[in-house]
């Protein structure tokens, strides 16, 4: 984040991959939400890569609002972005393909 707001960027995304046990091809998106106060343009970004990225490869896409740490203390609209799960053998496959990878990316 430090590097983000010394840089003066204009979004913020943190990449995961889930490593609960799933079973769903899914990729999540979430934005900051705590009560009355949340991030519009964090939501809008959210449904945005969502939209972008979904017809890449996942079966559907989940934008949610949380309460993480990346997501309420920066200064830029930000999301955080589950890319999938280890846990799920279709997910590994595509973690592994630099086609998928290369797709995913443009999305």
């Amino acid at each position: 984040m430090d590097f983000a707001h010394n840089k003066n960027a204009d979004y913020f995304i943190s990449i995961h991959l889930d490593s609960f046990s799933a079973e769903s091809n899914r990729f999540s998106v979430y934005y900051w939400f705590k009560g009355e106060n949340f991030s519009k343009e964090g939501k809008r970004f959210a449904e945005s890569v969502a939209n972008a990225v979904t017809p890449r490869g996942f079966s559907k896409s989940v934008v949610k609002s949380a309460n993480h740490y990346v997501t309420r203390n920066t200064r830029v609209p930000a999301i955080l972005v589950e890319c999938g799960n280890i846990q799920n053998p279709v997910n590994v496959n595509e973690i592994n393909n630099k086609k998928f990878i290369q797709e995913f990316a443009k999305g």
